[in-house]
Parts: structure tokens; sequence; C-alpha cells
């Protein structure tokens, strides 16, 4: 017999198995198992260096300004690279192949940087650190237009949000089992012994995920119509003019500098100001992944069946209460109570976001279009990481805490009065 069920292996069955229990009736195909693969490997290996790139600086001496600066920097210079990044996506239509291209010359960068222990134990290896994750910054920017783009083309619009949460959940969970582990090496290695396991742990994981990811298909694109040139190298301003696109624009920029305003600190301020330690770094991140995976549940249907505006303005709205519960912490059980609810308010706007940005740019200009955006949006990545720093340093972070919840806020109002919802949205309410 010819029939698939015939030729699947015992271990495909249990992944069958296991995919239909996360999300019943969601039917799969081997691209989405491999996107899946794809994203939770490399969600475990990230789980190995993300918490702890902070404390990291901080190991060679690094002040919040410095760590305001090593956010900052590679922000803008990822942002300025959108435009560059969505041009040769459109240029080439070659989406697939960038994205390994640049996932490749992302992992040998990555390997200069678990080396730097070797070279610098000073302030030196700060400034050397920031060159690297510029570096990182402008081989990452070419992986989103053409990832966006080419993922829309796969996973079909009225199951994105189920297929994306249990995505997401499986993820979380893969980050939750392996969060703990991370912060034991890095706890009990130290500095530098226990960074450098770690980020050698994540440099070996990330290899398996990019395997994961070059099983996907590269589905067929072309945005031009035969004997149309290529755009040139600049800013798509048709995506500018564009009402509901530009009207996003605004609203998440607007989001990030609230955001980011204190957001890249709160690590320094867990270590420097509540006396914490990796470990507690690391239970953080296990709290915020666990309350993710509750929130993916959530978020997932509600996407689907409200449409992702409703779930973004209630999760915006949420994440304004995370900088007020940072700032009255008093110790860092305090702090991970506030990335918990976190963990919750990001779930719904990382998932929903995407999937909104999916309703509103046209499919043959959606690379253009998203990178426009992130140009925009990434100089307030830019902007508000120096501002805190600032303050940070010649004041105190706490003030700018409420600032950022005020920020928040604002966002979620403003998304209830000025972005539309799905013309393809059911009227009926979600349970």
């Amino acid at each position: 017999m010819s029939d698939d069920s015939t030729r699947r292996s015992p271990a495909r069955g249990v992944v069958d198995r296991l995919l239909e229990f996360v999300a019943p009736g969601l039917s799969w195909d081997d691209d989405q198992r491999n996107l899946t693969a794809y994203g939770l490997v490399g969600r475990i290996a990230n789980t190995f260096v993300n918490p702890f790139m902070t404390p990291f600086a901080l190991s060679f001496g690094a002040s919040k300004l410095h760590i305001s600066v090593l956010d900052a920097f590679p922000s803008l210079v990822g942002s300025l690279m959108q435009v560059p990044a969505s041009y040769l996506v459109e240029r080439t239509g070659k989406r697939k192949s960038l994205i390994v291209s640049t996932g490749i010359l992302t992992r040998a960068t990555w390997a200069l940087v678990i080396l730097l222990p070797l070279f610098f134990r000073s302030i030196a290896g700060v400034y050397a650190l920031t060159v690297l994750m510029v570096v990182l910054a402008v081989t990452g920017s070419m992986f989103e237009p053409a990832w966006t783009s080419l993922v829309s083309d796969i996973v079909p619009r009225q199951v994105r949000g189920r297929f994306f949460a249990t995505r997401n959940i499986l993820m979380s969970i893969g980050a939750l089992l392996a969060v703990n582990v991370a912060g034991q090496v890095v706890t009990r290695g130290g500095f530098p012994n226990g960074y450098m396991t770690s980020m050698a742990i994540f440099w070996i994981l990330s290899w398996v995920a990019l395997y994961f990811f070059n099983r996907v298909r590269d589905v067929p694109f072309s945005p031009l119509r035969p004997g149309e040139r290529a755009r040139r190298v600049t800013i798509d301003t048709e995506a500018l003019r564009a009402p509901q696109f530009s009207t996003w624009i605004k609203i998440s920029s607007f989001f990030n500098l609230s955001v980011v305003l204190v957001g890249p600190l709160f690590g320094a301020y867990l270590i420097q100001d509540l006396h914490g330690t990796p470990a507690h770094l690391a239970y953080m991140s296990s709290a915020a992944t666990l309350a993710g995976i509750l929130g993916q549940r959530f978020w997932g249907p509600i996407s689907d069946r409200r449409g992702p505006k409703f779930a973004m303005v209630t999760s915006a709205c949420l994440s304004a209460v995370v900088p007020t519960l940072w700032y009255f912490a008093k110790s860092p059980w305090a702090a991970i109570l506030a990335d918990t609810l976190s963990g919750i308010a990001w779930s719904g706007w990382g998932l929903c976001s995407f999937n909104l940005i999916l309703d509103i740019t046209p499919e043959a200009k959606r690379p253009s279009y998203v990178a426009t955006g992130n140009l925009v949006g990434g100089l307030t990545g830019f902007i508000g990481p120096l501002i805190g720093g600032y303050f940070a340093v010649r004041y105190s972070l706490r003030p700018m805490m409420l600032v950022s919840a005020i920020g928040r806020l604002t966002t979620g109002l403003l998304l209830q009065r000025y972005i539309e919802a799905s013309h393809e949205e059911p009227a009926a309410p979600a349970r």
C-alpha cells in the first residue's frame, strides 16, 4: 500500500499523537512539524544564553549604561538592515536559502562570543561583546522579512492562531525544562567557565534547530509581475501610506519605546539593586515561561475567534502592570512575580501581533512592509534603552518604570481606538 500511514515510523506516530493531544483537530503536515521542531529546539538553545547575557556583561564590569548601549546599538543596526533584507527577499525570491545562510553566519559569530572570556577580563570585554552583538543583529535582520513571508504561505490563516499557540506552548515547555539546568550550569561554573559552558550548549543545539528548518520546503515566491523590476533599496513608501499599516507602525513603535525604557535593565536591576543571582534570573525565566504556556492556551483560540486585535489590547493593558510590580519590588522573589505576569501578557502580544501583521499586509509586498515597520519601530529600540540607561545611572531607574507602565496602558487604548478588526473575523465572541 502507498498510504502514508503504512510508512509512518513508531517515532512519527508518537509525535503525531503528541501534537493531536496538544492541538486536537489541527491537521499537521511535514512543514508544520519541522517548523515546530525548529522552534522547540531553538527555544531550548536560547534558554542557555538569553537570561544570562546581562550578568555575563556585568562580569566584565559593565554598568547599567553599558547594558543599555549593548541593547540599543544592535537594535539600531538590525533595524537599518531590515530594508536591504526585504530587498533581497523580493529580488531573489529565495526566502529559505537566505534564512539558512544567515543562520550559518549567526552561529559562526556566536562561536566568537563564547571565546570572549579567553581574551578579555575587563571592560574591554563589554566593548567586544557589543561589537559582536551588532554583527549578530546584521545577520539576524535577514531573518524576519523572509520568515514572516515564508510561514504565511505554509500556515493557512484560519489555523494560524492555534498553530502558533501550539508551537509556542511546546517551545515554552522545552524552555521551562531547560532554563533551571542552564541556571545551575552558570551559577555553579561562575565566570567564565559556567557562562562558556552554557553558551556552548546553546551553540550545539542551535545547529540542530537549523537542521530542522532546512527540512522545510522552499515555497516558490515571486512578488514581481513579468517584466517588472525590483524596487530600489529604500523604505517602502507604499507601506507608510497604507492607512492600517502606518497606524500600526506608530502604535507599535510607541509601545516598543515604552517597553525598552526599562526592559533591558530589569536583569541588571535584579542583580545590582535587589541583590539577586543568575539563579534568580533562571527562576524568573521559568516563571515567565510557565505563565506563557498557560497564556498560549488562552490567546490562540481567542485570536482565531475574536481576532488578534482584541487579544493585543488585553495583553498590552496587562503588560502595564509588570513595571508597576517592579517599582514596588523589594526582593528578587517579587521580581519573579512580576515576570510571571509578563509571561502571560507577552504570550498574547507576541502571538497576536504576528497574526495581525499577516492580516494587514498584502501578500506580495509582505517582506517590504514588515521590513519598513521593523525599521521605524527599531529606531525606538535604539533611543529607549539609552534614555533608560541615562536615567538609571544619573538618577534612578524606578521612576522610568512608572513611565513605562503608563506608556503600555496607553498603547492598549490606542489599539482599541485606531486599529480596525479584520473583516474575516467572526462576530460571535469567544467563550
